[in-house]
């Protein structure tokens, strides 16, 4: 045998022997949401500022990365009671609730109305890809929201 068939023959030898498999295959896991994150987070009443009529708050958010500024998506929704979550932003009784984020963050502001005087929970979600969303899919119904991306309570 010449060298150039001795390395071809020794080649695919080492190939095919590099394909077995070590064992069964496992079940598949469930269908997941790693590009999914959500956050909750408590404010208490002396976690406000006051400035030129806006009442804000910054909450740390570790999950918005710059890629998610860039190429993602944010949700913020907020709660009194625990019980419903309404999105932002919205209008009460003239009362208008918005944010803005970047990475890391995310700033709620209200703006007029009196001083805010009990807790507020917020839930931030973050999704790595905005094209994620469905066009069908109602962001301002959190529940909506969980059900579709199967985010658990924490």
């Amino acid at each position: 045998m010449n060298t150039n068939t001795l390395l071809a023959v020794a080649t695919a030898v080492s190939l095919l022997m590099g394909c077995a498999k070590d064992g069964v295959e496992g079940p598949r896991g469930p269908q997941g949401n790693a590009n999914v994150h959500s956050q909750i987070i408590t404010v208490n009443p002396s976690d406000w500022t006051n400035s030129f009529g806006y009442h804000i708050v910054g909450l740390q958010v570790a999950s918005i990365t710059s890629d998610i500024v860039a190429t993602g998506a944010v949700m913020v929704y907020s709660s009194y009671e625990g019980t419903s979550w309404v999105a932002l932003p919205y209008t009460l009784s003239a009362v208008d609730h918005s944010y803005e984020y970047d990475a890391g963050a995310v700033q709620v502001r209200y703006e007029g109305g009196e001083a805010i005087a009990i807790p507020t929970t917020f839930k931030v979600i973050t999704l790595s890809s905005s094209g994620m969303i469905p066009s069908d899919l109602d962001l301002t119904d959190y529940d909506a929201v969980k059900d579709y991306f199967k985010l658990e309570e924490k």
